[in-house]
This record gives structure tokens, C-alpha cells and sequence, in this order.
């Protein structure tokens, strides 16, 4: 979150804004019918975040669209590990 110390200005973002830029991640949301032109940020689906892993800690981070569920694992730095779309299991960046 981004606040203004003069006015009662801010700018938050979910938890998908700094996922757009991965590649696995735009194609996991366009196989379950998220298509990411056709949307505003703001109108993006609401994840489900769940803790995946504790020794390195992992999250699972669950969109849902109209064609499935989409399952992105990030570490703590919000690096993409991995996705999955059902029968779809993709290794991400790290």
C-alpha cells in the first residue's frame, strides 16, 4: 500500500497485481477464462491464499474463472514456482 502523508490518497493493490508480469501466470488465468485485456485490475478474481510449505515457505494461491481453478505457488518474495490449472502442471521461474 501506497499512502500520501499531506491527503487521505492511497493506492492498494491485491495480491494477483505483481503475479501479471510471469508469463505462467497469465497463462494459468487464460486457461481457466480469466482474460486479463478484457478486465480492469479491479474486477480481477479474488484468490484464496494458503499457506503450501513452512521450511522454505510456500503459498497456494487459488483464482477461480469460469473454466476452473488456477493454483500459483509463490515463495515468500513472491517468486512463481509453479502453477497448475487442473490437469495442467507448470514449473515456474525459480
Amino acid at each position: 500500500m501506497i499512502t500520501c502523508d499531506t491527503c487521505t490518497w492511497r493506492v492498494e493493490s491485491g495480491v494477483l497485481l505483481p503475479l501479471l508480469t510471469d508469463a505462467h501466470v497469465t497463462k494459468a488465468l487464460a486457461d481457466i477464462g480469466v482474460a486479463l485485456e478484457d478486465c480492469y485490475l479491479w474486477t480481477l478474481p479474488d484468490p484464496e491464499v494458503t499457506v503450501a510449505a513452512t521450511d522454505p515457505v510456500q503459498f497456494d494461491i487459488s483464482f477461480e474463472g469460469d473454466g476452473g481453478v488456477a493454483v500459483v505457488t509463490v515463495d515468500d518474495g513472491l517468486t512463481v514456482l509453479a502453477t497448475n490449472t487442473g490437469d495442467i502442471d507448470r514449473t515456474g521461474n525459480a
